[in-house]
């Protein structure tokens, strides 16, 4: 009798482009590949499936151990593989360079309750392609890199997660989030224009955080630092 494995359903896109690197370097057996990724089997099977979303650790592992390009891995567009030589790779980029390293506001995101914030910025732990920025009709100049505490925005957003905000898109637009400045603390909400002209601002987790309705003249009035086009989440 022939037993046939049973392939595995893969969840997300990411998934599907992470198990295809796979198989463009010979296709090892999962244990091998992990090993060689610095990762735990069963985390790399849960990323692979799309059970879970690598974090930022993650998708630098492959690029400094494979030459995967960054741009190609989150969003399925361009090469798979960096041509450049490792140390090229790893080598950070000037700005006429085709990866960026945005600058990192030592600020966290309080997207649920309040947390003090301070300025100090550095550079970000993940240099960005410009392709990247560019699909998001975004400026390098015009970004950096923030991180969220809190779960109102979870699961979408949890706690940990890495953002890229815009900084030059402070117009507030139907659906998008954004990053805005209450007192000293900077908040993230998705925002909603109602059909009355008046402006809602929204968590994900509304069961533990409701929305704020704002009048059209105090919605002008709002503190905004930019909107949300990019979220490398924790797993």
């Amino acid at each position: 009798m022939i037993l046939l494995a049973r392939q595995e359903r893969i969840k997300t896109d990411l998934g599907r482009r992470l198990r295809t690197i796979r198989w463009e370097v010979g296709d090892p057996q999962r244990e091998e590949f992990a090993s060689r990724l610095g990762l735990h089997v069963n985390s790399l099977a849960n990323y692979e499936r799309g059970d879970r979303i690598p974090n930022l650790d993650v998708l630098l592992a492959y690029r400094e151990n494979l030459n995967v390009d960054l741009h190609w891995l989150l969003t399925g567009k361009g090469r798979m593989f960096d041509s450049r030589t490792q140390n090229e790779v790893l080598t950070p980029r000037s700005a006429g360079d085709e990866l960026i390293q945005l600058p990192y506001l030592d600020q966290d995101i309080a997207s649920g309750e309040a947390y003090a914030s301070s300025e100090s910025p550095q550079f970000g732990p993940l240099a960005v392609d410009r392709d990247l920025l560019k699909d998001a009709e975004a400026a390098p100049e015009g970004c950096c890199l923030l991180k969220v505490k809190g779960d109102s925005m979870a699961p979408t957003m949890p706690e940990g997660s890495l953002l890229i905000v815009d900084r030059q898109q402070a117009n507030i637009e139907q659906g998008c989030v954004y990053v805005m400045l209450v007192g000293n603390v900077l908040v993230i909400k998705r925002a909603r224009w109602l059909a009355d002209g008046k402006l809602q601002l929204f968590s994900e987790n509304q069961e533990r955080y409701p929305a704020e309705v704002f009048e059209a003249d105090a919605a002008a009035d709002l503190n905004v630092i930019g909107r949300v086009i990019y979220c490398f989440r924790v797993p």
